[in-house]
C-alpha cells in the first residue's frame, strides 16, 4: 500500500451502524491514512451522494471507499483492495437470504454491477462520470434470455422503488470503459 494513499470512508447510514462494521472498519484502516465521510438520517440514494461530493471537494482524497452500516470485513480487507490496484474494486457478498451475491457479470466475464457494500474507487474515476453519481431515477428490469441477460432501463421519476443506486452506478462505470474488479 503506497503511502501516498488518502482513503475517503464513505459509511453510507441512514442512521445506525453495527457496531462490529464500524469496529471492522477501524481495524482495516490501520496504519493507511484515511478522513471519514458520513450520512446521517439520509434516504437512498442521498446517503451515497452527498458524502461522495464532499470526499471529492478534498484533493488530498485518492480512493472512496463505500461501505454499507451491516457488512462483515476481515482483517486486511483494504490492503488486499488497494494492492489490487485496480480503477474500481469490489467483495462480493451475500444480497439476500438465499445467498445470492451481489456481482452480475456479462457474457464475457465482465462485471455490469455489483453491490455498494465494499466497493472501492480511485478519485480520477469519477471525472468520468456524471452528477449525479448515485440515482435512483432509472429503474432496471434484467430480462434473461438463457445464454444472455438484457438490462433495460426506464424512467422511474419519482425514485419509487428500493434503491438500484448500485445497480445504475456499476452501470455508469461499465459504459464509460471502467471494469470493476472482483476481490477474491
Amino acid at each position: 500500500v503506497r503511502e501516498r494513499n488518502v482513503i475517503a470512508v464513505i459509511l453510507t447510514s441512514r442512521g445506525l451502524i453495527f457496531s462490529q462494521t464500524a469496529d471492522e472498519i477501524l481495524q482495516n484502516l490501520k496504519g493507511i491514512p484515511h478522513k471519514f465521510f458520513f450520512s446521517h438520517r439520509k434516504p437512498l440514494p442521498q446517503c451515497f451522494e452527498d458524502p461522495t461530493r464532499e470526499a471529492l471537494k478534498d484533493p488530498s482524497i485518492t480512493h472512496l471507499w463505500f461501505i454499507e452500516d451491516d457488512m462483515e470485513l476481515p482483517p486486511d480487507t483494504l490492503t488486499k483492495l488497494l494492492e489490487a490496484d485496480a480503477n474500481a474494486i469490489t467483495c462480493d457478498y451475500p444480497g439476500n437470504d438465499r445467498g445470492m451475491g451481489t456481482v452480475f457479470y456479462d457474457n464475457g466475464g465482465n462485471v455490469i454491477f455489483c453491490g455498494t457494500g465494499c466497493l472501492l474507487v480511485k478519485r480520477e474515476v469519477f471525472a468520468s462520470l456524471r452528477k449525479p453519481y448515485f440515482t435512483d431515477k432509472v429503474r432496471w428490469t434484467m430480462l434473461n434470455y438463457g445464454e444472455a441477460i438484457k438490462v433495460v432501463g426506464s424512467n422511474n421519476p419519482s425514485g419509487e422503488g428500493y434503491g438500484m443506486h448500485d445497480v445504475t452506478f456499476g452501470l455508469k462505470l461499465w459504459k464509460t470503459g471502467v471494469m470493476i474488479k472482483v476481490l477474491p
